[in-house]
């Protein structure tokens, strides 16, 4: 089972200042949750909608794309520098 992302790290260095944040996205899981079990009916009713349309199968599975995408981010990192301005992201 793929999770989602549970911490955000960020670095920004410069010249001047140094600012690191660690943001625990596992807070904002339980609020994910509460926003899929009420948005479900409403996206059930609007493919139901539009199925003799052919939108139907694409808006259901909208939703499992951007599951998969969003516990896809697991690991990523970035690491940008710029002379003496570095930036460095990490989604773990």
């Amino acid at each position: 089972m793929r999770l989602p992302p549970a911490f955000l790290r960020v670095r920004v260095q410069s010249d001047k200042h140094r600012i690191r944040l660690w943001l625990p996205l596992v807070l904002l899981w339980p609020v994910f949750v509460l926003v899929v079990i009420l948005g479900t009916p409403l996206v059930v009713l609007t493919a139901a909608l539009y199925w003799h349309r052919g939108w139907g199968r694409p808006i259901l599975l909208a939703g499992l794309l951007l599951l998969y995408a969003l516990t896809s981010l697991r690991g990523l990192r970035f690491n940008v520098a710029s002379g003496e301005d570095r930036v460095f992201i990490s989604i773990d």
